[in-house]
């Protein structure tokens, strides 16, 4: 016959279980697959963000001006500088407003 367990030695022994448990990782997740996914296409489309094309071409504009208006200072009015600075302007204007329309 063998003498009963010292308690402090149980208290260890439990210890390294609960470390040992702990240490397992967590069971990967099944995954759906989209037939089981049942979404209504009217919900769906309705959620989905949608672009205010005026906004977008108000950006642009505004850009636009504010750009040219800083190519006319440095070459003057009807100067290449005025015309890239416009484009560029008109390009960065419309996407940042598409990108802020898209997200809200």
């Amino acid at each position: 016959t063998r003498p009963p367990p010292h308690p402090l030695n149980t208290a260890m022994a439990s210890d390294e279980a609960d470390a040992a448990r702990t240490e397992q990782p967590p069971p990967a997740k099944p995954r759906r697959s989209p037939e089981l996914l049942e979404i209504d296409e009217d919900e769906f489309l309705a959620s989905m963000p949608t672009l205010c094309v005026p906004g977008i071409i108000g950006g642009a504009l505004l850009f636009s001006f504010a750009f040219g208006g800083v190519g006319m200072l440095v070459q003057g009015p009807q100067s290449p500088a005025q015309l890239i600075c416009q484009t560029v302007g008109g390009c960065l204007g419309a996407y940042g407003t598409a990108v802020m329309h898209k997200a809200s």
